[in-house]
């Protein structure tokens, strides 16, 4: 067997993980969020002297702006696309030392596959809707999972 196999649970059998709270996980999802906050800053910056030098008199609106805004979109949907589906982590979970893995999944270093990622990314989107107030869900169960992990069949750990 090779280390990017996995190996999941027996049926019935209860995995021995360490499941990463809300707290750690809102830190390191904030860890993202400077990540990409600065990758956006720099997009913007340069998307506005774009516009600017295709339309000198609209420096904050215009063909640059919504180059920079839709590049910026597409930049965050892949980042945690990319980081899920093949790492199992963003950079601000492997700053904490977690781990996203399908539910019940023991070992194994790769990711969630991008298809499991882009459902985890809707349940995000669905939090989102209701204010965010589904992350909360983390709190109220063992595994400390939240919608989106229910929805994409996936658990947060510590590694």
């Amino acid at each position: 067997m090779t280390t990017a196999q996995n190996v999941y649970a027996p049926t019935g059998a209860v995995p021995t993980a360490r499941y990463a709270g809300f707290g750690i996980r809102l830190l390191a999802y904030l860890i993202d969020m400077v990540i990409l906050f600065v990758i956006f800053a720099m997009i913007i910056f340069v998307s506005i002297f774009v516009g600017r030098a295709a339309d000198p008199g609209n420096l904050a609106t215009g063909t640059g702006r919504s180059i920079g805004n839709l590049a910026c979109g597409l930049i965050g949907l892949v980042y945690f696309l990319y980081f899920w589906g093949s790492k199992g982590a963003t950079p601000g979970k492997m700053l904490l030392h977690l781990r996203v893995r399908l539910q019940n999944q023991l070992t194994g270093d790769a990711g969630i596959g991008q298809g499991r990622a882009f459902i985890r990314l809707i349940g995000y989107a669905i939090n989102s809707v209701f204010l965010y107030l589904p992350f909360l869900i983390i709190l109220t169960n063992k595994e400390k999972r939240g919608l989106h992990d229910f929805i994409a069949g996936t658990e947060v750990v510590r590694e």
